[in-house]
């Protein structure tokens, strides 16, 4: 199992392009709701006291993705660790 996913990872990866999902919900996310969102009051969980608030960026903003030269290496280190990684998850 941990081979085929090593094998999809590394027929796919040249494909994918960014993706701002896995940018989403960060520091820069909320800094512009909270400057040019919204944020609306919804109801607390129970047991929570204060005030809850959802808070959107606006509809134009786009997380900024780092340049290739920054993330590849990164890139690398995740795959070449991703072995080890997936046999801890299934221990």
């Amino acid at each position: 199992m941990i081979d085929l996913a090593i094998t999809i990872e590394n027929r796919t990866s040249s494909a994918r392009r960014d993706d701002d999902l896995l940018c989403r919900g960060g520091l820069e996310e909320y800094k512009a709701a909270f400057e040019g969102g919204t944020q609306t009051e919804v109801p607390n969980s129970t047991g929570h006291f204060g005030k809850t608030f959802q808070v959107e960026p606006p509809a134009y903003w786009k997380p900024k993705f780092a340049p290739p030269e920054v993330y590849r290496p990164k890139q690398e280190i995740a795959r070449n660790a991703m072995r080890e990684a997936l046999l801890k998850l299934i221990q």
